[in-house]
């Protein structure tokens, strides 16, 4: 009963969070209307926090397994998530009991000190849990829970997007919406410490691979001049005898040098600063070598953030009704989580780990098509606010559909599922023989999208500076929308993605997959010997003849067992003609029983 309390806490606890996190993501309207920041402040200020919130993850990766462990961090961000969204409560009501008509100046020291203050909390604690609570999910949940593991996993993002989707923003008052998700989440929180004393808490593993990173890099600096062994016994492997080695990353051969036993310097365990092993050496360099392909996921997250952003203040001033029935803006952020869990399942069934780049391809590909798509439907909404009339009544509705950008919203909801999963195919096939090295690449991965998040209001204010210097013409982002050129900025985002293609396509094309071999010791340290350079006078009979002899060893065993199968039917064949010689020997008898009669 007590586990499965707990996994009932644990589903809860999720369920409630996604909800209030559905409720941040509506934070540009909070902005605009109540705050009346501008489009493009309001923005800034989500893609920040946001962004904060993926970069933040890595960090807290390596707490965990350095320090903390999984209930720690699970528990302190909660308690950080539970105390940020109070904060953020009690800034919209002191904004509501200050100023009923929820002007500029109604905003004041208390409440942006409360507001970004919750903002920090809110960001700590949505990083701990995507950091903590699946891994803690993983330590409760057993095979037994599969079905209900999987019934969670499937039904959780529909039931929470409906909700948030359409209940939610029948709420008009901020106060009251904000006031929801704290007491969901308070009460799951309170609900989680009453079962402290019967979770299982496991420590931490003692170390980061992002810390392994950098010991590799601090020891290779050490030992920049000092030269490569001659002899295999001054490199330092793990003391595992069961190692499974994998071919040598290409390139940052200078990080091999951290592998080097010198004078003084024996034992990789008292000296982690100095020396490494080769299989710390191999971690990083898989590291390092995947920071180009990182470089790459910027810009997409530059297109990601338009969701909760852009697309939604373009949705806010849009006609929103059918027939009757009123239809929130939220419902599209709705639809593309709808479409998202799909995707991942189509994404399993159509591209293979041999095809894992297809699938980030494909994404890419998504993301140049939603930001044209994008910008043909803000030249045409911009159409019809110069028809009608609307350029200097950006409080007014515009006669045009909030339908029309269902296009950009399904292509923004391909290209996230397509992303993630294929960003999760890659790590896990590029650090196979690794403890949880897929995780922080997985992490690092993430941290770059974040990174888009933030350089997105960079960007903006780039582009605005320099439309404003092409012959004297205005700022591309006004405060309004109506008056701004979203389109233009669209088009750029269109062909910064393009480009961008074009960068991951090269990239993705240094990527050679490396095959495993589970060798012996000897063989294993050889093979590094001479990648190392200790073996100048033979440097490619290891690596070239040694998979060619694998790959003839089945024809040889074919070509064996042909020659015992003749061998077998010439012994068959021997067989059959000693009864013919039997049949010859009464005869010769006969012949010395006549010769008798012959002499007599």
């Amino acid at each position: 009963m007590k586990g499965i309390f707990r996994i009932s806490v644990l589903m809860y606890a999720d369920l409630v969070v996604e909800l209030a996190l559905f409720e941040i993501w509506s934070m540009q309207t909070y902005l605009t209307g109540v705050w009346k920041m501008s489009f493009t402040h309001a923005a800034a200020t989500i893609n920040i926090w946001e962004g904060t919130t993926k970069v933040l993850q890595v960090c807290f990766m390596l707490l965990v397994d350095s320090y903390m462990g999984n209930f720690l961090m699970l528990l302190l961000s909660s308690i950080a998530y539970s105390v940020g969204l109070v904060l953020l409560f009690t800034s919209s009501s002191l904004v509501h009991a200050n100023c009923r008509h929820n002007e500029q100046m109604c905003i004041g020291d208390a409440e942006k000190i409360l507001f970004y203050t919750a903002l920090t909390l809110i960001t700590v604690g949505v990083s701990g849990h995507r950091v903590s609570l699946v891994s803690f999910y993983k330590e409760h949940l057993s095979d037994v829970h599969g079905l209900r593991r999987n019934i969670h996993e499937l039904f959780l993002p529909f039931l929470v997007s409906t909700i948030g989707g359409f209940g939610l923003p029948y709420i008009k008052q901020w106060r009251i919406r904000f006031g929801i998700p704290v007491i969901c989440v308070v009460a799951a929180t309170l609900i989680f410490l009453t079962g402290v004393c019967t979770y299982e808490k496991s420590r931490p593993i003692g170390g980061s691979k992002l810390i392994t990173v950098f010991r590799v890099v601090v020891a290779s600096a050490f030992k920049s001049t000092t030269p490569f062994p001659l002899d295999i016994d001054s490199i330092a492997f793990p003391l595992d005898d069961s190692y499974v080695h994998r071919a040598p990353t290409r390139g940052f051969r200078f990080l091999e040098k951290a592998a080097i036993i010198t004078c003084g310097i024996e034992e990789p365990e008292k000296n982690k600063w100095r020396l490494c092993t080769v299989q710390d050496v191999e971690e990083a360099k898989i590291v390092l070598r995947m920071a180009p392909i990182w470089m790459t996921f910027i810009a997409c997250g530059i297109v990601s953030c338009f969701a909760n952003t852009y697309f939604q203040e373009q949705a806010n001033h849009m006609y929103n009704k059918i027939g009757i029935l009123e239809v929130p803006p939220l419902v599209l952020l709705m639809i593309q989580k709808w479409i998202e869990k799909p995707c991942e399942l189509l994404y399993d069934r159509t591209f293979s780990q041999a095809r894992k780049f297809v699938g980030i391809l494909v994404a890419m590909v998504c993301s140049v098509l939603c930001c044209i798509t994008a910008a043909k439907v803000e030249m045409r909404r911009l159409g019809v606010i110069r028809s009608n009339g609307l350029v200097n009544k950006p409080n007014e509705d515009i006669p045009m559909t909030i339908f029309w950008l269902l296009p950009q919203i399904c292509l923004l909801a391909i290209m996230n599922s397509l992303l993630r999963k294929g960003i999760s195919d890659f790590c896990r096939s590029y650090a196979t023989d690794s403890n949880n090295l897929s995780d922080y690449l997985n992490g690092f991965s993430e941290g770059a999208l974040g990174l888009g998040y933030m350089c997105s209001p960079l960007l903006v204010s780039i582009v605005g500076k320099i439309s404003e210097k092409e012959g004297g013409k205005t700022n591309w982002f006004q405060h309004a929308l109506s008056r701004s050129r979203l389109d233009k900025y669209y088009w750029v985002m269109a062909v910064l993605c393009s480009v961008n293609l074009l960068v991951y396509i090269y990239v993705a094309s240094t990527y050679k997959e490396r095959d495993l071999y589970a060798l012996d010791r000897e063989f294993s340290s050889s093979f590094h010997v001479e990648e190392l350079g200790v073996i100048p006078e033979e440097p490619e009979v290891i690596v070239e003849e040694r998979p060619e002899v694998i790959l003839e060893e089945p024809e040889i065993i074919l070509e064996e067992r042909e020659v015992i199968l003749e061998e077998r039917e010439i012994i068959l064949e021997e067989r059959e003609v000693i009864p013919e010689e039997r049949e010859v020997i009464p005869e010769e008898l006969k012949v010395i029983l006549q010769e008798p009669e012959i002499i007599l």
